[in-house]
């Protein structure tokens, strides 16, 4: 990964995690840098970096340690009072279209060879404001499985089982930093070249088969990790 790519990410994977209430874990305690580093398995420079940001967005605080003055370089961070206050935002789907479409070269390979997929373009939005665009894929001939949310309280296997009508194997994810396109863009209402995260889920049957692939594209200072499924024990 490059080194501006790679400033990017850890910016965009701490922001997430702070949003989405997985970092820190607990809410009103500082933090200090090695456990950031440690939390992105990032570089000291990629850390600061986004530390830095968070900070300058209002996001972080610093905490200076006790029995130095405030001009001192600070060791520790926390919350800032509003993000302490908890609590998720609903969420609301729109989709944009939907459809069988010709597979592509790629998509044949995923989907062993098959000519024709279905396909689902969907917006995320969290008060109003879009933070994420999904495409899923899947064959045809199987039923459209519903996105899961966070308060839904339904699991991945049966949603899968459910909709697919075969037994649930396994789900690979991958995560990158990417910069946004024109149609993200445009889709996302941000700017060309705006960091977004994108997740690649791929959700596979018992036979070792693919049943489904979605991209996700996340608008960075806005991501809901929730908004993934994940396969609940």
């Amino acid at each position: 990964m490059s080194r501006p790519l790679a400033l990017r990410h850890a910016y965009a994977i701490l922001r997430a995690a702070v949003n989405s209430y997985r970092f820190p874990q607990h809410r009103g305690n500082s933090f200090s840098e090695e456990e950031v580093m440690h939390y992105l398995q990032a570089s000291r420079t990629e850390t600061r970096e986004a530390l830095d940001r968070l900070t300058a967005e209002a996001i972080l605080k610093r905490a200076p340690r006790r029995g130095t003055t405030v001009e001192q370089r600070p060791v520790a961070w926390s919350l800032t009072d509003g993000l302490n206050a908890g609590g998720r935002p609903p969420v609301r789907i729109e989709k944009l279209q939907s459809g069988l479409i010709d597979a592509t070269p790629a998509l044949q390979d995923v989907f062993s060879g098959a000519l024709q997929i279905n396909t689902r373009d969907e917006v995320f939005f969290v008060n109003d404001l879009r933070i994420c665009l999904r495409t899923t894929y899947w064959p045809d001939g199987l039923s459209e499985r519903p996105v899961i949310l966070p308060y839904n309280n339904r699991r991945l296997t049966e949603s899968f089982e459910t909709s697919y009508r075969r037994s649930f194997g396994h789900l690979e994810s991958t995560l990158t930093a990417i910069a946004a396109d024109r149609r993200q863009a445009h889709v996302l209402d941000t700017d060309i070249g705006e960091p977004l995260l994108w997740r690649q889920t791929t959700l596979y049957d018992r036979a070792n088969v693919i049943c489904e692939l979605s991209h996700s594209f996340y608008l960075a200072h806005s991501m809901y990790f929730d908004l993934v499924d994940t396969q609940n024990p």
